[in-house]
C-alpha cells in the first residue's frame, strides 16, 4: 500500500467516513524530522546557520526545508516496492 503524503496521520473514522482535521503524514513526518534535527549536536545546528548565511536566509529556513526533505525522503523510501499495489 502506498504512503500517500496528504493522508492523514490520524484519521478519525465515524460511520466510514474519514474528517478532515489534523495533519497529513508529510506534515507529522516532517514535524518528527524537526524534533529530532533540533536535538541534534550543535555542529549540526551550526553547520545550519553557515549554510544560511551563505544563502541569505535564516538558519531556521534552512532547518525547516530539511526536515520536509527528510519527510519526503521517508515517504519515498516507504513507497518502494510498492510499484504493484
Amino acid at each position: 500500500m502506498k504512503t500517500i503524503p496528504t493522508d492523514l496521520a490520524f484519521p478519525l473514522v465515524a460511520l466510514g467516513i474519514a474528517e478532515e482535521i489534523g495533519l497529513s503524514k508529510r506534515e507529522w513526518f516532517a514535524g518528527l524530522a524537526m524534533q529530532g534535527i533540533l536535538a541534534a549536536p550543535e555542529c549540526v545546528l551550526s553547520e545550519a546557520k553557515d549554510i544560511a548565511s551563505i544563502h541569505g536566509v535564516d538558519r531556521e529556513v534552512i532547518l525547516a526545508h530539511l526536515a520536509a526533505l527528510q519527510a519526503d525522503a521517508l515517504i519515498a523510501e516507504l513507497n518502494k516496492g510498492d510499484d504493484d499495489e
